[in-house]
């Protein structure tokens, strides 16, 4: 246990802790060992959050949440300790830093948000935009493409111009282009 990245823990019933170890407590700037027989309610007085879920499996409860302390993020599972008569007398903690599970999910919702202002602006632009692949295929465009006289020459889509000598001119751009 002592070697673990895990935060391991057990608090009785008045809130002392008993055993707390793990290399995850040197995040928390502690060491294995060192809160024990201190006051998780005055150690954590600034996580009322927290408190309430102990305080919830002191009544019986088994829970699992995510709690912020600093800039660090933590899952716990909270488990009562109970006696041989049943009774619940404590709980047993379990505490995993996930900051770098919260960090990536973060920068993933920013690019999804940046991907889709992209696509909006592409969307909604009054200029003919399409994307394809270079083999010819069309794999999406906005409505000002899709508006657009379109022709099949072979096997390449081309601008119907409405008259021939800008039909000409066309077809050698992209003959040239594609």
């Amino acid at each position: 246990v002592v070697g673990n990245k895990e935060i391991i823990y057990m608090i009785d019933k008045e809130g002392t802790f008993w055993p707390s170890e793990g290399k995850g407590l040197y995040k928390l700037g502690l060491k294995p060992g060192e809160v024990v027989g201190e006051s998780v309610f005055e150690l954590y007085k600034d996580f009322p959050e927290m408190l309430d879920q102990m305080k919830k499996t002191f009544d019986g409860e088994t829970l699992s949440f995510e709690v912020k302390i600093g800039d660090l993020y933590y899952r716990n599972w909270y488990s009562p300790h109970k006696n041989l008569e049943g009774e619940t007398i404590g709980l047993l903690g379990l505490s995993i830093d996930v900051s770098d599970v919260k960090e990536a999910e973060k920068e993933l919702n920013e690019s999804l948000q940046r991907e889709m202002l992209q696509a909006n602006i592409v969307r909604n632009s009054p200029l003919a935009i399409a994307f394809g692949y270079p083999d010819g295929r069309l794999e999406n465009c906005n409505k000002a493409f899709s508006d657009l006289p379109l022709v099949m020459r072979g096997n390449r889509l081309s601008i119907m111009p409405i008259k021939k000598k800008h039909f000409d001119a066309v077809t050698k751009l992209a003959d040239k282009n594609l």
